[in-house]
């Protein structure tokens, strides 16, 4: 009843729980049946159960599944020929799963290409942590490449720290700025030599200066060597004292 059905799943259990003869032959027939369906992934999933790993990988690459290919690789430690690891990476970069791609290419020990598809990927995480095991020249550079694309995100804030352990402080500070972490910025701009400073610090004293914190104001304009603004920021507030 069931195989007319074509529930097979159902037939074959209970084929198997009363050692029916002809047991190994309704699997057949139940493969055969989905490759002639064209459910190649439910017969990948058949293969894999059965332990034929290599088939089961083909089937998952000809029906588009390139992860469950790569999954079956990787969790059984399968001996897979050089074309077909290069298939089924192939088509995880062609499918958009660079960071899984990535993550195959670093289990089969091909560090360079899981480098590359983890930045490709914006998965910069994963590149950094790989790049301070294996490549050390690359650390720098990936962590400038991390925050530009988290400016592009809009995520200023955490792009700070990036630019910094990269050491590109300009950058640090314009994120700081525009992320309107003030504090940050400051401690970021005190460690600058004055002719990078300067700018940065007459825009925080702006800032201050438009809060009415006066004295932070001042003394951000001094360090910027704008006696003249601090002066008319004094004026504007009425404070005479503090202008003369």
């Amino acid at each position: 009843m069931y195989q007319e059905l074509h529930r097979w799943d159902e037939s074959i259990k209970i084929a198997e729980k009363k050692n029916h003869p002809d047991v190994r032959e309704f699997k057949e027939n139940y493969f055969q049946w989905l490759l002639e369906t064209n459910q190649e992934a439910r017969a990948a999933e058949v293969k894999e159960r059965e332990g034929d790993y290599n088939t089961a990988i083909a089937l998952y690459l000809k029906g588009g599944l390139p992860a469950k290919a790569a999954n079956v690789v990787s969790t059984f430690n399968v001996g897979v020929p050089p074309d077909q690891l290069d298939k089924i990476s192939a088509q995880l970069i062609a499918s958009g799963m660079l960071e899984k791609a990535g993550d195959f290419y670093e289990k089969m020990n091909v560090l360079d290409r899981a480098l590359d598809c983890y930045v490709k990927g914006h998965a910069f995480r994963k590149a950094v942590d790989l790049a301070r095991r294996a490549f050390q020249s690359h650390v720098v550079e990936l962590e400038e490449q991390w925050g530009d694309w988290l400016v592009s995100q809009k995520q200023l804030d955490l792009s700070i720290e990036h630019y910094v352990q990269a050491g590109i402080f300009t950058k640090a500070i314009e994120a700081a700025l525009n992320a309107r972490k003030w504090n940050r910025a400051v401690q970021l701009v005190a460690n600058q030599p004055p002719e990078i400073s300067r700018p940065y610090y007459k825009e925080i004293a702006k800032h201050y200066a438009e809060v009415r914190q006066l004295d932070l104001a001042e003394k951000y304009y001094v360090n910027a060597g704008e006696f003249v603004e601090a002066f008319e920021m004094y004026v504007r507030a009425n404070k005479w004292d503090q202008a003369y």
